[in-house]
């Protein structure tokens, strides 16, 4: 990868100096050494998109946090904030003198939208059986997919793509 921040020499010798983790503001080569190390690794992704309306979105990423798979969204406006936190292993938490501590995040996306999923499918079944219009049409995908390679030609060129 041409412009990654940290590759393997780096990672090993952050654990050679007793480093117990880092946050990387873009990507990272060699994942594959990487991540047999002793060594947290965290790698934040930001982009930016202006809606149809004016208003800015930006969004934060990270694949593979060393703590879970972390995906939290929260959107400000004039009128208050929404927040939509991490899904946990589970919904335990302590509150001592210490602070409190809560289970982490579910490791895997997969996990995390297990029931998302499998109400999809089942919706998608239902549709099929019934003869009716599913609520995610063809249509969905080819948006989704302008949108994937819209922000592919953007990352190439290094300009915004209007959709």
């Amino acid at each position: 990868m041409r412009r990654a921040l940290v590759g393997d020499m780096i990672a090993e010798n952050a654990v050679a100096n007793g480093w117990e983790g880092v946050v990387i503001y873009g990507c990272i080569s060699d994942v594959d050494v990487i991540m047999s190390l002793e060594l947290g690794v965290q790698t934040i992704n930001t982009g930016s998109m202006k809606t149809t309306s004016g208003k800015i979105a930006v969004i934060t990423n990270s694949r593979r946090a060393t703590y879970g798979y972390d995906q939290r969204i929260e959107a400000f406006g004039e009128k208050g904030m929404l927040q939509v936190a991490n899904q946990l292993e589970n919904s335990v938490s302590f509150l001592g003198k210490k602070g409190l501590v809560v289970a982490k995040p579910q490791l895997f996306f997969l996990e995390c939208y297990a029931d998302a999923y499998r109400i999809e499918l089942t919706h998608f079944v239902e549709s099929i059986q019934n003869n009716t219009i599913p609520l995610t049409t063809a249509d969905d995908g080819l948006k989704a997919l302008a949108l994937a390679d819209a922000a592919l030609q953007s990352y190439q060129t290094g300009k915004t793509v209007e959709l």
